[in-house]
């Protein structure tokens, strides 16, 4: 997955099971383990989880666990697109 692709997921304010799998390029069982990891830890800090038919976790919270550094992501992102638009300006020239 590229950091552009990374920056897209983690910029939504929740995060699915299918958001975690794709983050953390594994299947459904262990992003479930995950995602109910972050469950317990809110429900451990008093705090609550929005109801829907789909559950989803703080992307916040999903960071953190992971140890991921938005901000990286972020700046990683800024760079592969301006090397994709100094590829783009290269072959049409």
């Amino acid at each position: 997955m590229s950091y552009s692709e990374l920056y897209k997921i983690i910029s939504k304010p929740w995060l699915n099971t299918t958001d975690i799998q794709k983050i953390c390029q594994c299947g459904q069982k262990k992003a479930t383990n995950i995602r109910n990891d972050i469950e317990e830890e809110l429900k451990n800090m008093g705090k609550r989880l929005p109801i829907s038919s789909i559950k989803v976790v703080p992307t916040p919270m999903l960071l953190k666990y992971l140890d991921i550094d938005a901000d990286y992501v972020y700046s990683m992102a800024q760079n592969e697109m301006n090397l994709n638009n100094n590829t783009k300006k290269e072959k049409s020239e």
